[in-house]
This record gives structure tokens, C-alpha cells and sequence, in this order.
């Protein structure tokens, strides 16, 4: 990886990166000073949000949850994302809401570890690929956890936002980036572990409000695309 670094940072004539933190780590770890910007993703606004329907109950129903009653952890369940740091704070106490981890279930032993860990409070759905009961799953979650630690912009992350979710994250760069002071971080099982305990006893409307309008306003595909455009129009002249 550091190898293709120095490759892209002396041989590309452009370089476009998915988040300022990416930028950084290009300017001042491999010495790249000109024709380098930062585009991120974007995502679109989760139209369930706010929606009760009797598909919305559908969906809740199938996999067993009740609106604004869980946790939500949507992830690939790889270490660098920190389940087991999660599950390991969720556990020290008893907790409200039970805790809800979306992600294809592979045959590893990192995947195995945390499965072992399921009970009647932390449960493992596996993937779900079905985008309207993933949406729904998301803006009925009370939380979502974010435990990604490295990469740049996070796709999960922005879908988190934009259905109005209230974001608790590794804290780094990246994630700060994006969230800012509208979040909650952790780096250990016990600092998640605070953080779960001080959420649950707390309203926190204006926080899910204010990383909805991030996306709303900015991490929104209509912008991002205008960004590109506008990107490829000045480069070529």
C-alpha cells in the first residue's frame, strides 16, 4: 500500500482524494504538494425517515425490532472496524435497547470470536441486501456505532447521516471529518461503554438533526457530482 502511495504521488499529473484526512496523508507523508484536491462521496436521504407506515412495521417486524429501541452496527466484520471493542463496551452493563450488528457473517476466526458472543441482547442478522429494509433498519435505529477506523470518506458512515441516525464513532481523523461535533467517539471498550450509558438517559434530537442537514447541504450526490464536473472542467483547460 505504501509502495502505490509513492507510485501515485509521482507519477499521477491529478490526484483527487475522498477526504481531506486522505489530502493530508498524501502532502505531508509522501510529499505531494500541487494538483491535489479532496472530493468526498455522497449519499442519498433516506426517505423513511420519519415514516410509520405498515410496510415500515413490515420491515421492523421481520427482523424482530422496535422503532428507536436499538443499536445498530452496519459493517463489514473485519478487526480494523473494532466489533469486538463494541461488543466488548455494550457488555460491562446492562443496557436499555439490545444491540443489532448488520454484516455478511464469513467463515473466519475474527468472525467466529464475535459470533460466540451473541445472546438474547446482541444479535448478528447477517447481510441484508435489500436496500428499503436496510434503509428502514437504519432510520429506526436509536444509535448507530461506527467502529471503521482507517480509509477516508465512509459510504456507511454518510447513510448513517443521512437517515438521521445519532452516529457514535472510532475516533480518527476521518470519521471526525465527517461528523464533527454532532457525535460521539471512543478508541476503547470503555470509553463506548460511558458512551452507551450516557446516550440511552439522553435526548439527543438536535445532534441526528444537524448530521441529517450535513448531508442535506453538502454530502449530498447532486453537489458532489456538481464538484466533479466543475473539477474536470478546470483541470482541462
Amino acid at each position: 500500500l505504501k509502495v502505490m502511495f509513492v507510485i501515485t504521488s509521482v507519477f499521477s499529473p491529478y490526484i483527487v482524494c475522498d477526504s481531506k484526512g486522505i489530502e493530508k496523508k498524501f502532502r505531508t507523508n509522501f510529499f505531494r504538494k500541487k494538483n491535489i484536491t479532496t472530493i468526498e462521496y455522497g449519499a442519498h436521504l433516506n426517505q423513511t425517515v420519519g415514516l410509520q407506515t405498515s410496510a415500515i412495521q413490515s420491515v421492523l417486524k421481520k427482523f424482530n425490532l422496535k422503532s428507536m429501541k436499538y443499536h445498530l452496527i452496519v459493517s463489514r466484520l473485519e478487526p480494523e472496524n473494532n466489533i469486538d471493542i463494541i461488543i466488548n463496551g455494550y457488555s460491562k452493563h446492562q443496557r436499555k435497547f439490545p444491540l443489532i450488528i448488520v454484516g455478511n457473517i464469513l467463515q473466519t476466526k475474527y468472525v467466529r470470536n464475535l459470533t460466540d458472543l451473541q445472546n438474547k441482547e446482541i444479535t448478528f442478522v447477517g447481510g441484508i441486501y435489500d436496500s428499503n429494509e436496510l434503509n428502514v433498519i437504519r432510520s429506526n435505529a436509536y444509535s448507530y456505532i461506527h467502529g471503521h477506523s482507517v480509509g477516508g470518506t465512509n459510504p456507511s458512515l454518510l447513510e448513517a447521516m443521512a437517515s438521521k441516525n445519532l452516529c457514535v464513532c472510532h475516533e480518527n481523523e476521518f470519521n471526525k471529518g465527517l461528523v464533527g461535533k454532532d457525535g460521539f467517539y471512543f478508541k476503547t471498550s470503555t470509553e463506548i461503554s460511558s458512551i452507551f450509558e450516557k446516550i440511552e438517559e439522553s435526548n439527543l434530537d438536535t445532534m441526528r438533526g444537524r448530521v441529517y442537514e450535513k448531508i442535506r447541504d453538502y454530502y449530498n450526490w447532486e453537489n458532489i457530482t456538481n464538484l466533479y464536473i466543475s473539477y474536470f472542467q478546470k483541470i482541462s483547460k
